[in-house]
């Protein structure tokens, strides 16, 4: 009776590293490299949106690419610093990297890719 207990055990635990695991490469999927930013707008929900030349890849499953929306609202230090630089990539053209987890659920709003991290860079 105790093998089997030990055998049970040890079969959910490989089976939850297996999801976990599954889990984790899917959210790392959304994460990706752009041209630069091509819109940034502040709705009525606090939150920041961007678009990307070309739109957000679509490998994360969110069926709506054309924007992205932060994680946080305006008033939180992340997105006033992700602001920054969306905006800077949108005027000086420069390369951007946007990591993104999940799709949205806000409101009428729902299914764009949520951003969790903004990082621009040029190639010189």
């Amino acid at each position: 009776m105790e093998m089997k207990l030990h055998t049970i055990i040890a079969a959910t635990a490989f089976g939850m590293m297996l999801l976990l695991g599954r889990n984790a490469s899917a959210q790392a999927a959304g994460n990706d490299t752009y041209e630069y930013v091509t819109k940034v707008t502040v709705k009525g929900d606090g939150r920041v949106w961007i678009n990307v030349k070309g739109n957000f890849s679509s490998a994360h499953g969110c069926p709506e690419t054309g924007f992205g929306v932060t994680t946080y609202e305006l008033s939180d230090d992340r997105t006033k610093a992700w602001l920054q630089i969306a905006l800077a990539s949108f005027l000086a053209r420069s390369k951007v990297y946007v990591e993104s987890i999940n799709c949205s659920a806000i409101g009428n709003d729902v299914g764009h890719p949520v951003i969790t991290a903004l990082q621009i860079y040029r190639e010189d």
